[in-house]
């Protein structure tokens, strides 16, 4: 296989977009929210996701071998339907993160196993190691500040059908995320 160049180190992270139908159901569910928590740094709905693995900054030399492996290690699975049930503070009722979340049990869990097996083969590491599946949409500039609760149930099916190796450059405006690779999974 020809080698890929990437000059210096990438922030590299390994997750699954939203499709415009889950970023239309976050922009309503967040609404009512924006005219109580003035301050808060609200994503850009083409930039939320739900992350498996964030690796952080790694040299670019150390993707050849990531997405060279990327297709073979997801070509097994399988669609599906993941339900997130309950918008939240995140990581704790007092976080500065403003979440949808869900359980990381069944087909989430066993993708997010397959993911750490993929960087086991490939000698990198996820920065976090527990799995807590969510998809930030906003963060609070203030949180000490804020007094509301925010836990409220939902009903959101993300679709997941794909997974995509990004790089995330921080600018002052927020992240930018440029796909790097895409794994389709097979329709189940």
């Amino acid at each position: 296989m020809e080698s890929t160049y990437f000059p210096g180190l990438l922030r590299v992270f390994i997750g699954i977009g939203c499709d415009a139908h889950v970023q239309e159901q976050a922009g309503e569910i967040i609404e009512p929210l924006k005219k109580t928590l003035p301050g808060t740094r609200w994503v850009a709905p083409v930039n939320r996701h739900l992350t498996l693995a964030f690796l952080g900054d790694i040299p670019a030399s150390g993707l050849d071998s990531l997405m060279h492996e990327f297709d073979r290690i997801y070509q097994g699975e399988r669609s599906f339907t993941y339900r997130l049930t309950r918008l939240c503070r995140f990581p704790n009722p007092s976080g500065s993160i403003i979440a949808l979340t869900g359980e990381p049990e069944g087909p989430v869990k066993d993708l997010y196993q397959t993911t750490m097996s993929l960087l086991k083969t490939v000698q990198l590491q996820s920065v976090r190691n527990i799995f807590r599946p969510h998809i930030t949409l906003g963060r609070i500039k203030n949180p000490e500040k804020v007094r509301s609760k925010i836990d409220q149930r939902t009903k959101v099916d993300l679709r997941i059908t794909k997974i995509t190796l990004y790089q995330s450059t921080l600018t002052p405006g927020g992240s930018i995320y440029t796909t790097l690779k895409e794994s389709w999974l097979h329709s189940g």
